[in-house]
């Protein structure tokens, strides 16, 4: 009589990561049996066994297509058990697994393999005319709207939108006042303000995402100066074809909404995210510091530069020690809440109040904060009304504005979806969902109306963006992390009509607020956001010994030093700090070498696949969320697009 055999098989992965031989599912249901050295070299491992205490290795080459095909010998009855029926006491004959039927057929592909195939050829992105943007309709701004208004009434909103209205005031204010420096006085502060006010509260009300604040950016700051350098060069007035070049892109955006082109943005990994909001970040800070050590050049006597420096560094005391009360002890929790919440309003009135103690102590002026005295003209002499004649522009010029808008549109669009993209990240709890199709409508026809009246062009801005985030969301007191977040339009809205108001209204006060007020803010923006940053936290471990990396705090750093080994963790990084030298040296290059700069940012998603090469998908999936990018967002296409279901799990995607 034969002695039935009984079968196990077992999914092995052929590359150091996944989960553990003991976690693998058996695909036959049987039991599980320990791998031997043909498991780990081959895919497919069949175990086999005449008792329970005799376990024999079939050769692998039975069932893999790479190997060389065997038998098991004819006299040999071969029945596959259950688990249900072994714990029975019964052996149950069964159809033998797929891949015994099929030996000459390779398995299934997986996550794991695919990175080995893919390419950026295969991106599947564009859909039917309108199809992506009727999905986020239906599936995000129909369903959700009369929430996104009730969940604005509380005290978390005012709170937020008093202290992101200080924070985006002293944005297009700071950068207003560049901007008209490096453009003649064409777009000033006046037209940053109103364009800002007005953009925001149309966004507030229309796009898919309305926790995003929109406003005006470094990057915008330099492209904006690289094409008044070349309405110089060739000769020609500076707003008729900053006009139709924002006509032109206005139009290419409209036609990347149409076809669905913001589905790239499954394609986008932390890599790309991080290293776009680190480079934000570094440039409030950089700003911040420039504009306060301008002050020991422009002015002649020392005391203005230090009474400013000091009033900066106090402002952003203030503002530090206040929000990290919610951390505290003191008195109650609610009281905490509170004094972070309006931490930041109150850094600025604090320091508000040291300028004028020092004017009447010591008799100093600091620089307030330049504003027209009346009205709301152009800032450009000689400019009477706001409509710009777009026919004074030349016939060739109107057509060649064609190439600038090629870079001006890819420009906003990327800079559009990774700040959204960061605002719905996996380590923001949203509940309503996205609206990149929607979003991206909305950013075109600003941009026409913008460049109709010489308006700066806005999208979604980073630092103010994330900042809203966490003004609007309930921290962990233990952890940090974020647990909710209330999602409304009215904080947003709210925020940016106390803009376009404080030019009617709030003048005279607002002038009184120093400049260096404004860049202690800016510090503490910039700073706040690089410490949440996964990229910045792992810079730190490149400097630390890492028998101690266990001392670190921060949000999520432990998994960095806990799960990859410390030289795999600090290639990466230097891998991805090189990627941010290219950016900053690219954006702070001449004019004509940072009309490159969008292509720079573009550029970071196949630098990412390039990188992937180097790195084993498990230690991928902990330091950017996900191993094969381009089969993670193929996956993530098909839910999308498709209704489809994933292969991998895409922790990276909001």
């Amino acid at each position: 009589m034969t002695t039935p055999l009984r079968v196990s098989m077992m999914r092995v992965s052929s590359k150091g990561g996944g989960a553990p031989s003991s976690q693998r599912p058996l695909l036959s249901g049987g039991s599980r049996s320990t791998t031997t050295t043909a498991a780990a070299t081959r895919p497919w491992v069949l175990l086999c066994s005449r008792s329970s205490t005799s376990t024999t290795t079939i050769n692998a080459a039975a069932v893999c297509a790479h190997a060389t095909t065997t038998t098991a010998t004819s006299s040999t009855t071969t029945t596959y058990v259950t688990t249900a029926d072994k714990k029975k006491g019964r052996r149950k004959r069964l159809s033998p697994p797929r891949a015994l039927q099929e030996p000459s057929s390779p398995p299934p592909p997986t996550t794991e393999t695919t990175s080995q195939t893919t390419s950026l050829r295969d991106l599947p992105v564009l859909e039917p005319l309108g199809q992506g943007l009727a999905r986020d309709i239906r599936r995000r701004f129909i369903p959700h709207l009369k929430s996104d208004y009730v969940d604005g009434f509380s005290l978390k909103t005012i709170s937020a939108a008093g202290f992101l209205f200080c924070a985006c005031l002293c944005v297009a204010a700071a950068f207003g006042a560049s901007l008209g420096v490096r453009t003649g006085g064409a777009i000033g502060v006046t037209e940053l303000i109103l364009g800002t006010a007005f953009c925001g509260m149309v966004s507030a009300l229309t796009v898919g995402q309305p926790v995003a604040i929109y406003g005006f950016g470094g990057a915008h700051l330099a492209f904006t100066s690289i094409l008044y350098a070349l309405s110089e060069w060739l000769n020609v007035a500076f707003l008729p074809m900053y006009s139709w070049i924002g006509l032109w892109t206005a139009g290419l955006l409209l036609a990347m909404t149409l076809t669905s082109v913001s589905n790239l943005v499954m394609y986008f990994t932390r890599f790309t995210d991080e290293t776009f909001s680190a480079l934000s970040a570094s440039i409030f800070v950089f700003e911040a510091i420039r504009s306060v050590g301008k002050l020991f050049i422009a002015h002649g006597s020392a005391d203005v530069a230090y009474l400013a420096c000091l009033c900066a560094l106090a402002t952003y005391w203030v503002v530090t020690t206040l929000a990290g009360f919610r951390q505290g002890v003191l008195i109650n929790e609610r009281f905490r809440s509170i004094a972070a919440d309006f931490a930041p309003l109150m850094g600025i009135v604090a320091g508000t109040a040291a300028s004028i103690a020092c004017l009447n102590l010591f008799g100093t002026q600091l620089p307030s904060l330049a504003l027209p005295a009346t009205g709301l003209s152009p800032t450009l002499p000689g400019r009477e009304t706001w409509l710009i004649d777009i026919f004074e522009c030349p016939v060739w010029l109107r057509w060649a504005s064609f190439v600038p808008a090629l870079f001006a549109s890819l420009l906003l669009f990327m800079d559009q979806v990774i700040t959204t993209r960061l605002v719905n990240s996996p380590d923001n709890p949203m509940r309503k969902g996205h609206g990149y199709h929607l979003d991206l409508l909305v950013v075109s026809v600003l941009c026409a109306i913008c460049s109709l009246v010489g308006w700066p062009w806005v999208t979604a801005a980073t630092l103010p963006s994330l900042s809203h985030v966490r003004a609007l969301s309930e921290e962990d007191t233990e952890t940090g992390e974020l647990v909710s977040i209330r999602e409304n339009r009215v904080s947003n809205f709210l925020i940016h009509f106390g803009m376009g108001a404080s030019l009617l209204l709030l003048r005279p006060w607002l002038m009184q607020v120093p400049l260096s007020v404004f860049m202690g803010l800016f510090l503490y923006l910039g700073l706040s956001a690089a410490r949440n940053n996964k990229f910045v936290q792992r810079i730190r471990l490149l400097f630390c010994d890492p028998t101690r990396y266990a001392q670190f705090k921060g949000q999520g750093i432990k998994r960095f030093w806990a799960r990859v080994p410390p030289k795999i963790s600090n290639k990466y990084t230097l891998m991805q700090l090189t990627c941010f030298g290219v950016l900053w040296t690219v954006k702070s290059a001449s004019p004509w070498l940072g009309m490159a700069f969008p292509i720079i940012i573009a550029l970071l998603v196949p630098a990412r696949v390039f990188i992937g090469r180097f790195f084993e998908d498990s230690h991928l999936e902990v330091l950017d969320d996900c191993g094969d990018a381009i089969a993670v967002g193929r996956d993530l296409y098909n839910q999308e697009v498709n209704g489809g279901s994933t292969v991998s799990e895409a922790k990276h995607y909001p």
